[in-house]
């Protein structure tokens, strides 16, 4: 068998995360949707483990918004985007926004055009190599749980019967696994 060349990464590794927020804004929410990320790029400043943010406007359509943001690592992140102050910020712009898409990336790889390749990995703690998978395809689901109901959903998913290891005559699953963090439920 040989090894699969796709890198493997764990978001949970300690590497710095990039969030990116793609928003579809309704006619006429502009102004509305600056005063409220105004707010909370203010709050989330001060957030252990925040490291940077950016808001960008599409230069060729005026109602869609991106918004980037840095993290020391995933657990400072979700430890905030689960928080009931998270929740409370974000409120005021949910009636400006038509659609939205959240994605959240581990940092591999970064380039300062001043400084040396090697030393900025050094530096920012960076991964030197990518990890490469063992010839395994990995899949992992992930879903948000309606706030108090947490305790509920655990004891559903301590309960919940292991799937079938063999799925055909080629087909084998090795392992699971599942956690839950705030509201946020993943299986892997």
């Amino acid at each position: 068998m040989t090894k699969s060349a796709r890198i493997s990464q764990s978001a949970f590794d300690g590497s710095k995360l990039r969030v990116i927020l793609l928003l579809d804004l309704y006619e006429g929410a502009q102004q509305q949707f600056l005063d409220a990320y105004e707010h909370m790029r203010n709050t989330v400043a001060s957030v252990p483990g925040h490291i940077s943010d950016q808001l960008c406007q599409s230069i060729e359509n005026p109602s869609q918004w991106l918004i980037t943001s840095e993290w020391e690592s995933a657990l400072p992140f979700l430890d905030w985007v689960n928080s009931e102050e998270h929740i409370q910020i974000v409120r005021p712009m949910h009636s400006c926004v038509r659609d939205t898409r959240s994605m959240r990336y581990s940092v591999l790889r970064e380039t300062h055009p001043e400084q040396p390749l090697a030393a900025e990995a050094a530096r920012a703690n960076l991964q030197t190599a990518a990890r490469v998978g063992a010839g395994r395809t990995r899949h992992a689901l992930t879903f948000t749980v309606k706030p108090g109901s947490e305790s509920k959903v655990a004891d559903i998913l301590a309960n919940y019967d292991a799937p079938e290891a063999r799925i055909n005559g080629i087909t084998r699953l090795h392992r699971t696994s599942l956690f839950m963090h705030g509201n946020r439920v993943v299986r892997a």
